[in-house]
């Protein structure tokens, strides 16, 4: 087997398996399409409504609002955000299926340092 075979070969073995491919595409694809439209959907209360813009951007109080749009537009936000925190969940259950532990603790860690970013306050 030639040098370039081999590279073939290891590349393959690299590549998700069709339905954990499909699955994460199907997934992104929902989570972003469901985030920007309720952006738009609040962007589009909030005009419609005439409703004022917070001062105040706590996260919980805001979404205490819904269906407001500020809070609709805010949790499209959350959603997208919550998109790669998704993706690297799904990574690391196909990563642990195929037992690479280091790639599993990885994609765990990644996680875990989103969400500390996102939750740690300055």
């Amino acid at each position: 087997m030639s040098a370039s075979e081999r590279e073939v070969e290891r590349l393959r073995a690299l590549q998700l398996d069709p339905a954990t491919g499909t699955a994460q595409r199907r997934m992104i694809r929902c989570m972003v399409a469901t985030s920007l439209a309720l952006v738009a959907l609040g962007e589009t209360l909030a005009v419609v409504r005439h409703e004022p813009p917070r001062a105040d951007h706590a996260v919980l109080e805001t979404l205490r609002d819904l269906p407001s749009g500020e809070s609709l537009m805010l949790l499209g936000i959350l959603v997208g955000i919550a998109t790669p925190i998704a993706r690297a969940l799904l990574l690391a259950r196909w990563f642990a299926r195929r037992g690479e532990r280091a790639m599993v603790a990885i994609s765990v860690a990644l996680v875990g340092i989103i969400l500390a970013g996102l939750l740690l306050r300055h």
